[in-house]
């Protein structure tokens, strides 16, 4: 995925980066990438394993001008990964939060030709029971539209989020495991079945 977006000198931004994972594999491709997140314990966790020069700060993201003292159209891509989720199925009802104020930052960050990129849980397969013999994985759905363990917005809830706040959706990727391991049930699985999709859009 990286290979086909990433070239050496991208001005990438990880909203929601937590630990850095993502923010210092983009950063060891070339990029120049800044890690934001609100809690203080992931950017100094972030800053403490990162190995290629990402930069990270604590900022208020979701939050009324969280994302203020970032330049507008200063990035070539923004990316999120583990994070929009939390705008729909909050783990704490009382902070619960803006879409809106995220997205309006998201568009305002990012460079008229950009690349808004969304990684999030499957919503069919993610949670779904692993069957079957390890080398032939089947599972079982139960559930999709009126789901009483929601977790994941549905596809169709992010791209609706995305398109209906100045986004058009550019590509979709439902993404399953690059390298299977004998006898491992977990890649077998996931290389049947993706278990995390992949959403890009560009200012509309």
């Amino acid at each position: 995925f990286w290979r086909e977006r990433l070239v050496p000198g991208m001005r990438v931004l990880d909203i929601g980066c937590g630990a850095g994972l993502y923010a210092d594999r983009m950063a060891g491709r070339g990029a120049s990438v800044l890690g934001v997140d609100p809690d203080p314990r992931y950017i100094e966790l972030a800053r403490a394993r990162s190995r290629h020069g990402a930069r990270f700060e604590q900022m208020r993201v979701g939050e009324p001008g969280g994302l203020d003292a970032i330049a507008s159209g200063s990035m070539d891509m923004i990316f999120m990964s583990d994070a929009l989720l939390f705008y729909f199925h909050p783990p704490a009802r009382a902070a619960r939060p803006d879409i809106d104020e995220l997205l309006r930052g998201v568009h305002r960050i990012l460079r008229p030709e950009g690349t808004f990129v969304s990684m999030e849980p499957h919503p069919v397969f993610w949670l779904a029971p692993w069957l079957g013999d390890v080398s032939h994985p089947f599972t079982v759905v139960t559930e999709y539209a009126h789901r009483q363990f929601g977790v994941t917005p549905t596809i169709a809830e992010s791209v609706q989020a995305i398109t209906s706040r100045g986004f058009a959706v550019t590509g979709l990727t439902e993404v399953t495991a690059g390298e299977v391991r004998a006898g491992d049930r977990a890649t077998h699985f996931a290389s049947e079945f993706p278990l995390w999709v992949v959403i890009e859009a560009r200012r509309a």
